[in-house]
């Protein structure tokens, strides 16, 4: 018959397992060579499962059940209203605002402090809650009451950044725009693996 050789390796031991196809039986794995894992084929000629001793995906990961197509247009919609948000804000809107508040002259200089105080969050901000939502425990999951709570506060510190007066005061809310923001956007880059089955 013909023989289909499977080798297994973890943790630097190997199994090597001999199947034959036409008879239906298997030889014993070679003796000395200890692996937690075994491999065996769902339909006796074609590719083999790599499972550990309860018989799970030897890679630790719990694929997503697949997602209807609404379900993956819901999780499109956030991202798209994301850039959609941030693209205004940063071509448009800002600096409209810094040119009323500061006038034409300093408006550059204006620019320079909204942008660099925003980007010193948004740099230390996204790691921070992404480091929270993989250890956040509550009954509506990880990363949702993040995304939640990050769209509920950007909401808000956008219609306070509308009615700012002074520069100092639309730093300081474009600050906490920020924060809002990327709490909103780090749970959910990382509630699309939670949900996304894989290819």
């Amino acid at each position: 018959g013909i023989f289909h050789r499977f080798i297994a390796m973890s943790g630097g031991s190997f199994e090597l397992v001999v199947r034959d196809d036409d008879a239906g039986g298997a030889q014993q794995p070679d003796e000395g060579l200890d692996s937690p894992l075994s491999l065996s084929s769902g339909d006796g000629g074609g590719a083999a499962l790599l499972t550990d001793g309860a018989g799970s995906s030897s890679s630790g990961h719990e694929h997503a059940p697949t997602k209807s197509l609404r379900a993956i247009f819901i999780l499109c919609c956030y991202n798209i209203g994301w850039s959609c948000l941030w693209t205004n804000l940063l071509v448009v809107s800002v600096p409209k605002q810094v040119l009323v508040l500061v006038g034409e002259e300093r408006k550059g200089t204006g620019l320079g402090i909204v942008l660099l105080c925003g980007g010193f969050i948004s740099v230390i901000a996204p790691p921070l809650f992404g480091l929270l939502s993989d250890n956040l425990e509550t009954r509506f999951g990880r990363r949702r009451p993040l995304v939640v709570c990050g769209t509920f506060g950007t909401a808000a510190m956008l219609l306070v950044l509308s009615s700012c007066t002074s520069l100092s005061s639309f730093v300081l809310v474009w600050m906490g725009l920020q924060v809002a923001s990327n709490a909103g956007s780090a749970a959910f880059m990382g509630l699309l693996p939670d949900t996304v089955p894989a290819a």
